[in-house]
């Protein structure tokens, strides 16, 4: 950066980027709001700005010279300034008119506040009480210009200019959508430095953006903001419309319709087939999504223009809790609430004031007391907790569907398993199926282990970090409260993981046999395994577990053996599937992997060992010196078990052997990615190196059940890779021959497309219930 440049990059932090609003005197503490922070001090374009202080406005756009900036929408349908470095020369313009850095506290900190009414057929025409048509009316009577949001084509909206009175209309009403004012903020330019007087309205960030633009002062622009609750984008208003009708064409759209509700939030929808759509905030999604934040675009939860001082001269909106404080406030036509902000707002508003049916000065506390439910006065209300998952569910639901589930938290399918657990395998095991499901459009929730507690130390391991990265995880629920998940899943799936072995079942009793869940949930396991070939638990825990599952609507098993135990034992069907690490590709595994250092330096033989020997640590010697290669090992690293696992290894003194410490499931995916060969004793571990399609050794773990290592081996062609003992290794000639991964893929292809369609039609088959009432029930959307 050249010395010129540093010096006005500078100038603009030092002028904008400081300054600090003082709290209003009220009964409720106020936040105090600061210019956004700069990513870096010294970059000197909006690239700058962080997109959570970005409202969207596009003056950047507007205002840079060499047109180098486009606002392009990112994946939840909201515009950020994108920059062409090429185009782009650092001249700093875009910055310096940036509202979020170039915020204003100037106008009075104790505005005078009013509760008013206009005439009531003015009130019945337009929103609130009438306010803004009565500034309006005194602007346009004096040769003014009145500027507001307007509907171009029944539904997207815009800024625009109003010279007479009969055009008033375009923008009386409410839109619930965030208009674009880059078209007009020239010609308001033009018309001020012409003389002429300019009345412009918008919400907080409207007007910020404004002033931003022109850079200067007027004494001819006079602005009103309205309260604001953060307004959705057009293109999610479009989603909306699209999802809700998409059998109809949309001729227009009308909030707050006065003739078929009165005085309330509502929508109106017409169509060019003459039919129409009516219904209220209560009820429709787009309007509940938007009042309660879940379609809040980010910096719409932290607003740095909602506070007093406000931007505007004038602020208004509704004052629905009018009444609460007189009567005679609200005859339930419409009153406004208005803060008068600034000494231009208070001679048009003393001008105004002799055309009110009603207006009464109130206190300021009062009026923020009473109307912090209906609008955003004085902070913005925060982004919903649900709002990530709302987007989510978007991408693969309906707009009704995403806020129904959303605001209550429910989802199509709860997984029940070990995601949690401290072993590689059970983390990448849920990971696949729960990216397989998602994959199908399901939204899915992780079923928190009931035996655990917020806060010990079980949640603070790798599995749970990992997890919050990627899922949507439960409240703990302990055993005697599990019904409570009902409310909020539609379906359950078991597995896949060793749930059904009685040893690590019996201390939940039958929860990993759904004994929670409501006969009409879908309850399906998917690849859950016994463990062993022969089931030993108690003839009475049997029996009911055998209840429990016969209730299941579909049942799958990891091990082939399995079937005919869970026909013989349990006397339900099930059919054999692959485990669920195979329906990702290593394509999809690289995206989570994150650099192993160790193994980014050199080749290497990867040896992924749970039961470490010292025939073990024998043959790994023998590969390393048959390869010319070092041996990099990642043990188990469960608790108790490290020191043992690390000792039993038995690593001579020299050997090219390095055990690897505190590895986590990317690092364990990168280490199987750019590995040369691996040696494992692992069932997950030899699944990867498949999976990465690598030369490798699996041996036969006969603790950990050596029948799926056969299974496995044998389905896809590679039995000769699997050998009984360590020993055998040595000088075998496996590790010199190459896999033909060609008939391999081919067949794990096939087996996985078979489980797939398997998991596919257990969720989306038809589910039969007993339906009590007396008369039938059918779906209404299909």
């Amino acid at each position: 950066m050249s010395p010129e440049t540093q010096v006005k990059a500078k100038k603009i932090v030092k002028k904008y980027g400081k300054r600090k609003t003082e709290s209003v005197d009220t009964k409720k503490k106020v936040p105090e709001f600061v210019p956004a922070k700069l990513k870096k001090a010294d970059d000197i374009t909006v690239a700058a700005i962080f997109e959570q202080d970005c409202c969207g406005c596009g003056v950047c756009a507007e205002i840079c010279p060499q047109n180098a900036i486009q606002m392009e929408t990112d994946a939840e349908g909201y515009a950020y300034p994108q920059i062409d470095t090429d185009k782009c020369v650092k001249c700093g313009k875009c910055l310096k008119h940036c509202p979020a850095v170039q915020v204003k506290y100037e106008n009075s900190k104790e505005p005078e506040s009013y509760v008013m009414m206009a005439e009531d057929e003015i009130r019945r025409k337009g929103s609130a009480g009438g306010c803004f048509t009565l500034l309006s009316n005194v602007i346009l009577e004096s040769g003014g210009y009145v500027c507001g949001a307007a509907y171009k084509n029944g539904t997207s909206v815009e800024h625009v200019l109003i010279r007479k009175k009969e055009d008033l209309d375009q923008i009386h009403n409410i839109k619930y959508v965030k208009s674009d004012i880059r078209a007009v903020c020239p010609e308001i330019e033009k018309l001020l430095k012409k003389g002429k007087t300019v009345l412009f309205s918008g919400v907080p960030c409207d007007v910020a953006a404004l002033y931003a633009f022109l850079g200067q002062e007027y004494e001819n622009l006079i602005t009103v903001d309205i309260f604001c609750h953060g307004l959705p984008s057009q293109e999610m208003f479009e989603r909306y419309l699209k999802d809700s009708f998409p059998d109809k064409e949309v001729e227009s759209v009308k909030f707050r319709n006065r003739g078929a509700f009165g005085w309330a939030n509502t929508i109106s929808v017409y169509f060019k087939d003459g039919t129409s759509f009516f219904e209220r905030s209560s009820t429709n999604a787009y309007l509940r999504a938007m009042f309660i934040g879940l379609s809040r675009r980010p910096a719409c939860s932290s607003c740095r223009f909602l506070a007093i001082p406000r931007q505007a001269d004038i602020s208004l909106g509704d004052f629905w809790e009018a009444g609460d404080i007189k009567r005679e406030y609200s005859d339930g036509i419409g009153t406004s609430a208005v803060l008068v902000n600034s000494e231009k707002g208070k001679k048009l508003f003393e001008v105004v004031k002799t055309r009110m049916k009603m207006v009464q000065n109130i206190e300021l506390s009062k009026l923020l007391d009473k109307s912090r439910r209906e609008g955003e006065i004085n902070k913005p209300n925060g982004a919903h907790p649900s709002r990530k998952r709302f987007f989510q569910l978007l991408e693969t639901s309906s707009f009704k569907r995403a806020t129904e589930y959303s605001l209550r938290g429910k989802y199509d399918i709860g997984i029940i398993g070990l995601w949690y657990g401290r072993n590689y395998g059970s983390m990448v095991t849920y990971y696949a199926l729960h990216h397989e499901l998602t994959s199908m459009g399901l939204s899915v929730l992780m079923i928190n282990n009931p035996l655990s507690r917020e806060g010990d130390t079980m949640t603070k391991t790798d599995p749970r970090r990992f997890a919050r990265e990627h899922y949507n995880i439960s409240p703990i629920y302990p055993m005697h409260k599990l019904k409570k998940f009902n409310d909020l899943c539609d379906g359950f799936i078991v597995g896949s993981d060793q749930l059904w072995n009685y040893g690590l079942s019996r201390i939940y009793g039958q929860y990993y046999f759904l004994n929670f869940a409501d006969d009409n949930k879908k309850k399906i396991a998917y690849g859950t395994s016994f463990g062993k070939s022969e089931y030993r638990g108690p003839e009475p825990y049997r029996e009911l577990s055998a209840y429990y599952l016969q209730r299941f609507d579909a049942v799958s098993v990891r091990e082939e053996f399995a079937i005919e135990m869970c026909k013989n034992v349990f006397g339900v069907d099930a059919t054999w599937v692959t485990d669920p690490v195979f329906f990702c590709k290593k394509d999809q595994y690289a995206k989570i992997e994150n650099v192993r250092p160790e193994c980014a330096e050199e080749p290497y033989i990867l040896a992924y060992i749970l039961d470490p020997t010292k025939e073990k640590t024998e043959a790994l010697l023998n590969v390393s010196k048959r390869m010319n290669k070092k041996v990099k090992v990642i043990l188990d690293e469960a608790p108790g078990q490290r020191e043992r696992n690390r000792q039993n290894m038995r690593i001579p003194a020299g050997a090219p052997i390095e055990i690897l410490n505190e590895v986590d499931l990317p690092e364990w995916l990168y280490c199987f990615d750019h590995s040369d060969y691996v040696v494992t004793d692992s069932f997950h571990g030899t699944c990867f190196a498949i999976i990465f399609q690598k030369n490798f050794s699996a041996i036969s773990n006969k603790k950990r059940g050596s029948l799926r290592f056969a299974s496995l081996l044998g389905g896809f062609g590679l039995l000769d890779r699997l050998t009984e003992d360590a020993t055998t290794i040595i000088g075998h000639p496996m590790v010199e021959e190459p896999i033909d991964y060609v008939k391999t893929e081919q067949l794990i292809d096939a087996q996985v497309e078979k489980s797939r369609e398997w998991l596919r039609n257990a969720v989306f088959s038809e589910k039969k219930v007993d339906n009590f009432t007396v008369f039938p029930m059918v779906d209404k959307r299909r």
